[in-house]
């Protein structure tokens, strides 16, 4: 059978992962410290909303080097990562008012 219509995975770029490769070693090894920074921070917070006395505490003195440690983290993966979003971003035509 033969389609007209455009693939999928080549029309939206889901193929051009596999052009661009995987990500940077430095970012590969940054990536667990994200994803622990990103659990601590969301878990103390959370905790902060139930606990009380010594362990509101313990969860406070968690939050405030976890919330650092992530928005460092975060800003050397945006910084790192924004010029290749913005670069793809730039090929798409902008979308036509439907």
């Amino acid at each position: 059978m033969n389609h007209t219509a455009p693939r999928t995975t080549t029309h939206f770029g889901f193929m051009k992962g596999r052009i661009v490769g995987p990500p940077q070693l430095p970012m590969r090894m940054l990536a667990p410290l994200l994803v622990a920074a990103t659990v601590v921070l969301f878990g103390s917070d959370t905790a902060m909303g139930f606990l009380h006395g010594h362990s509101l505490q313990d969860a406070r003195r968690l939050h405030g080097p976890a919330s650092v440690i992530f928005l460092l983290l975060l800003g050397v993966h945006v910084l790192v990562y924004l010029r290749r979003a913005l670069r793809s971003t730039a090929v798409y035509p902008p979308s036509r008012p439907p």
